[in-house]
């Protein structure tokens, strides 16, 4: 038989007669291995929960060594930074089917890296929406996503986005 674990957030908030009879109707069910009452605000039930899960695991030789941050390569992190920007910003107002393309990456000389994406849209009505009113969409993505970029590579980033169609 399949049993869950379950816990409530913010106990704080809930009144014991409520949340009582409540625990007891789902543990006669008898699907609920274990319950973890939390409040965060008030720091209640955060040590239950984390020795619980300290029991459950076991000592195993880590994958990654602790220097490396992911598995995933540069161009990879670099789109991945502009796509959050560019969801950061937009928030509901931007497709779901955009893509975010890596078109070059260079390191310069100076040892600061130039990157040129591409936003390939399916639909180009949503341009006006990335771009916004005179470009201030498109300079707060480009902006945030090169400061991550920076940050994540240690280098000094020039990015270059560009808005295109998306061919099927």
């Amino acid at each position: 038989m399949f049993r869950f674990k379950k816990y409530f957030n913010k106990i704080d908030l809930i009144d014991n007669k409520i949340l009582l009879p409540y625990i007891k109707s789902l543990n006669e069910l008898k699907y609920i291995d274990s319950f973890f009452n939390i409040s965060a605000k008030y720091n209640r039930g955060l040590n239950h929960l984390s020795k619980y899960l300290k029991s459950k695991s076991f000592n195993k030789k880590w994958i990654f060594n602790k220097d490396v941050v992911s598995n995933k390569n540069d161009i990879f992190i670099s789109n991945e930074c502009t796509r959050n920007a560019i969801l950061k910003y937009l928030h509901q107002e931007i497709p779901y089917n955009l893509i975010v393309r890596n078109i070059s990456i260079k390191i310069l000389k100076n040892k600061h890296i130039k990157i040129k994406q591409s936003i390939d849209l399916k639909n180009l009505r949503y341009k006006s929406i990335i771009l916004g009113k005179n470009g201030n969409n498109i300079k707060k993505i480009r902006e945030s996503s090169q400061k991550e970029i920076a940050h994540i590579m240690k280098a000094k980033v020039h990015l270059y986005l560009q808005i295109n169609r998306l061919h099927d």
